[in-house]
Formats: C-alpha cells, structure tokens, sequence
C-alpha cells in the first residue's frame, strides 16, 4: 500500500499551498476554522442574518460537520470528535 502524502498548512492559508495539494493527500489544518451545516447557511443568506462575525474572526474556512463544540469555562471551545455531513 503507498504511503499518502501528507501536508500541514497554517490559517490562513496561502494560495500558493492551496495549488500544491493533491487528491488524497491527508491535510493538517492549524488554526482557526468556522463549523456549520446547512441552517446557518439558509439562515445567514437567504433569510438576511449575515454571519455571526466578519471573515477574518472566523478564519475563512469551513467545515461542513455536525456540532459537536462545548464551550470550556475559560470561555474556549473543544471538539472531542465531528462528524462531516456527506
């Protein structure tokens, strides 16, 4: 079996290391992403809410998963375990 490729890359991410990547490649992504599903999305576009902060506060990528955040009494938040939506 071949060994995958792997890449880390830092947010945000440049697009230099974006036009490196490769099908199959497993990605280490540090620092911040936004999680939603699809009513954040209905609500924030369609229905006019806009979203919960601008771009750069919530580090211009997304994953699209089911929640699974708890917020930590420091404020912070921890994600144990996601699961993506296919």
């Amino acid at each position: 079996m071949a060994e995958l490729k792997t890449v880390r890359l830092q947010l945000p991410v440049r697009t230099e290391d974006l036009r490196g990547l490769e099908i199959g490649a497993v990605v280490y992504l540090s620092g911040r992403v936004f999680t939603a599903r699809e009513g954040v999305y209905k609500r924030a576009v369609e229905d006019g809410a806009g979203m919960p902060a601008d771009q750069d506060a919530l580090g211009r990528v997304n994953f699209h998963c089911s929640p699974a955040a708890s917020i930590n009494s420091a404020g912070s938040s921890t994600v144990p375990v996601t699961a993506p939506t296919v």
